[in-house]
This record gives C-alpha cells, sequence and structure tokens, in this order.
C-alpha cells in the first residue's frame, strides 16, 4: 500500500475531501440514468454507482496515495450505453461482462507495465495539450452547469438565459468562489459551493418552492445489478469487436486524465514518476473490475480530482474521506439532492483556467508539436473525450514527423497508438 498517515494536515484533507466530493457527486445523479437507459433497474444502478465510486476511490488512496476520485466514468457510461448496447444489441448483462474481461486485460497491462510505457510514449507538447484540453472541458462543463451554455439546434451551443435563475445563481458562486480563492482563503471552492446551496434554499423556500425535506433514504432493489453478469455471452466471436471497442476507449481514459492530473502536480516536469502512474493503472484497473461486478460500466480518474489539489489535498487520505461519502450517499441520498448542480460550477471553472495555464509552456515555433497540442486541446472538450483527444493528436504528431523525416523523434509506443486509433476511427473494432 502507498498510504502513509504520517504528517497529514486531517483537517486541510477533509476540506479538499468534501470539496471534489461535491464536485464529482452529479454521477450519483447521471449515471443511474444513463445505465437506465441500457435496461438496467434505476434504483439499483443508483445502488452500483454509489458502491462502485466508492470502491474505485478507496482503492487509489489506499494503493496510489493521491487525492483522486475514481467513478463510474462520463463518456465511458455513454458508450456502454448507446454503443455497446443500444448499437451492437446486446444485453446489459453482457455489456457488463464486458467491462470485467476489460477490467482483467487492463489490470495484467497495468501490472507488467505496457499501460504505463503507453504514456510515457506521450511527448511533453501532447502532454501539455491534454492539461489544457482537460482545463477547457472543465471550464465548459461549468458553463454548462450554470445554464450560460445550452444546446443550439444552429450552432451546436450558444448562449443560455443569463437572467435565468440558475444562471444567476451560478454567477453569484463563481463570484464569490473567485473572491475566497483570490483571497487564499483555505477551503475556497468548498466556502463557495456551501454558500451557493444556502442561497439556492433560501431562494427556494422564500418563493414557496422548496420540497419538504428530506434527510434519509436508501435505494430500493440493491441486488437487481449487482452479480448480473453473463460471461457466456462474451463467448461469441461477434463480441471481439464491441470488446475491443470498450477496452480502447478505457485504456486510454484513465492514462490522459491520470497524465494531466501528474504533470500538473509535478508543476511540468518533462518526465512523471513510473512508479506514481503504475499505481493510478492498477487501482482504475481494479476499480473497473469491482465496478462491473456490481453492474456499472468502466470507472476511470476523474479529471475533477483537481479541484482536490487546488483545495489542499496532497494525500490518498483524501480519497478515503471520499470514499466514505460515497457510502455515505446511500443513506442521505434526499439531502444531498439539495446541493444545486449550479454550485458545482465555479470549482470547475476555476480548476479549468489553473490547468489551461499549461499552454504557455508549448514549443510554438516547432509546429510538428504545437499542431497536435493544439488538436488535442480543441478535440477533448468538442469530442467531450480525452481519449479522442489523445487520439486525434496521436495521429497527428506521429504523422508530421513522418512527413518531415523525424523518425527518431517519435517514442514506439506513440506509432502504436496513432495505429490502434487510426484502425478505430475507421470502424474496424466496430
Amino acid at each position: 500500500m502507498g498510504f502513509d498517515f504520517g504528517n497529514v494536515d486531517m483537517k486541510h484533507e477533509f476540506i479538499a475531501a468534501l470539496t471534489v466530493f461535491l464536485a464529482s457527486s452529479y454521477i450519483l445523479f447521471l449515471n443511474p440514468g444513463i445505465m437506465h437507459d441500457a435496461g438496467i433497474d434505476l434504483e439499483g444502478a443508483f445502488f452500483a454507482t454509489a458502491l462502485a465510486a466508492a470502491a474505485g476511490t478507496l482503492l487509489i488512496g489506499l494503493i496510489a496515495n493521491k487525492p483522486y476520485v475514481i467513478a463510474p466514468g462520463m463518456t465511458l457510461n455513454i458508450f456502454f450505453t448507446y454503443t455497446l448496447v443500444k448499437t451492437y444489441g446486446i444485453s446489459w448483462q453482457v455489456g457488463v461482462a464486458a467491462v470485467i474481461f476489460s477490467g482483467v486485460i487492463l489490470l495484467a497491462l497495468s501490472l507488467t507495465s505496457v499501460r504505463v510505457w503507453f504514456s510515457q510514449a506521450i511527448p511533453s507538447g501532447i502532454k501539455k495539450g491534454i492539461l489544457g484540453g482537460v482545463g477547457l472541458l472543465l471550464v465548459f462543463v461549468g458553463l454548462m452547469r450554470a445554464q450560460l451554455v445550452v444546446p443550439s439546434a444552429f450552432t451546436i451551443v450558444g448562449l443560455g438565459n443569463i437572467l435565468s435563475p440558475e444562471a444567476l445563481l451560478a454567477v453569484f458562486g463563481l463570484i464569490i468562489t473567485c473572491v475566497l480563492f483570490l483571497r487564499n482563503i483555505r477551503g475556497a471552492f468548498l466556502f463557495g459551493m456551501l454558500a451557493t446551496t444556502l442561497l439556492s434554499i433560501l431562494v427556494h423556500y422564500l418563493t414557496g418552492t422548496q420540497p419538504a425535506l428530506e434527510i434519509f433514504g436508501l435505494p430500493h432493489n440493491l441486488d437487481a445489478v449487482a452479480f448480473k453478469f453473463d460471461i457466456a455471452g462474451l463467448t461469441s466471436l461477434s463480441m471481439l469487436g464491441p470488446v475491443l471497442a470498450l477496452f480502447m476507449v478505457a485504456f486510454f481514459d484513465t492514462i490522459g486524465t491520470s497524465t494531466a492530473l501528474l504533470t500538473r502536480a509535478s508543476k511540468g516536469a518533462k518526465k512523471i514518476k513510473t512508479g506514481e502512474m503504475e499505481k493510478i493503472m492498477v487501482s482504475d484497473s481494479l476499480a473497473t473490475i469491482v465496478g462491473g461486478i456490481l453492474g456499472t460500466s468502466p470507472q476511470a480518474v476523474y479529471v475533477e480530482s483537481a479541484a482536490a489539489q487546488d483545495a489542499g489535498g496532497k494525500t490518498g487520505l483524501v480519497s478515503v474521506f471520499v470514499a466514505l461519502f460515497f457510502l455515505l450517499s446511500l443513506f442521505f441520498f434526499p439531502l444531498m439532492k439539495l446541493v444545486p448542480i449550479e454550485a458545482t460550477a465555479a470549482v470547475l471553472i476555476i480548476v479549468g483556467l489553473l490547468m489551461f495555464g499549461s499552454m504557455k509552456n508549448i514549443d510554438m515555433k516547432d509546429y510538428s508539436e504545437s499542431l497536435p497540442a493544439l488538436l488535442c486541446l480543441a478535440a477533448i472538450p468538442m469530442t467531450f473525450s480525452v481519449t479522442y483527444g489523445i487520439g486525434i493528436a496521436a495521429i497527428a504528431y506521429v504523422a508530421l514527423k513522418i512527413f518531415t523525416l523525424k523518425f527518431k523523434d517519435v517514442h514506439p509506443g506513440m506509432y502504436i497508438t496513432a495505429l490502434l486509433f487510426l484502425l478505430e476511427f475507421l470502424g474496424f473494432f466496430r
């Protein structure tokens, strides 16, 4: 185990944990609905989501000693439901069996350092592009939670109603959180979210729209999803493509997010410590296996984990606290719903800004380095996927190096990564 209780500031770790939990707890509301679309019982899916997130986050805290959150990944759950189940036409029971199988393969590759080898193949420019792209993704998600950015039939997205109660609430949260952050107040993110939540409760109370206050509530049908996987359904040759596609997305998702988080924590160091990445990959792989057994989609390290770093979290104790919060959410689900999604917008926007600062260190004079970084920066928020951002950047990077006869600049892992993504984009794994 990598965790050490020595020299730990419990107060700051707890505040960081509460901050990142509130920033990432939206998955408890979103994931069950997405899994329900795959035919999974809604309350069973909530139970599986909370328990899987608790297990995954605890694993990374104890194994990697990092203040990170692991939970069913957005984009991974969308891929599970709308591609694996809906498009390929397989049952959700076979789908979660595929999650378990991919987790086992991921674990084997993590233990043999193959997955880490691929992460080391990513050049410095693309690493910074990943960091900046994740930052933009956080800003984009934050603006959508604030309803300042909304879907548009003509321009894909557009400006929301800035005078709506949701937007005004989010703007209030952004202003107060920024002020607290700029004044170097410890727990600025947490206090900003709590202030926004209190204002929301007050407004609902004054307008008579506050629902009846419930504190305790446990979901029913806890056994409707867990241990329902269908391993036998994977034996068909027709399952090879779907499993490979799921594996590809899960393989690179945590590589990208972890690279961004570790690069930022190391303050732009050219090399990330191999041991740190190995422990994160092992934690992520084990979490995916546990998630599949419980009946949910692959798990991944959350980009919102950056909020824990910025709130002062330094060790795996943050993750231990967050795991406990996920477990408690099973019993306090009605109370959790009092925190409006707009309250988390400010945290995501500010953290996104801090992560975007990495772009200033990219070598803009060498277009074979800067163009792939730019494509990665743009693709991550536009495709809503760290994985596809890496894929587009990898293909562009390798192509530019080949055509400029700079073969030796390319790590062998990048050639393989570019080829795998090229085959994926061409539909060979579908």
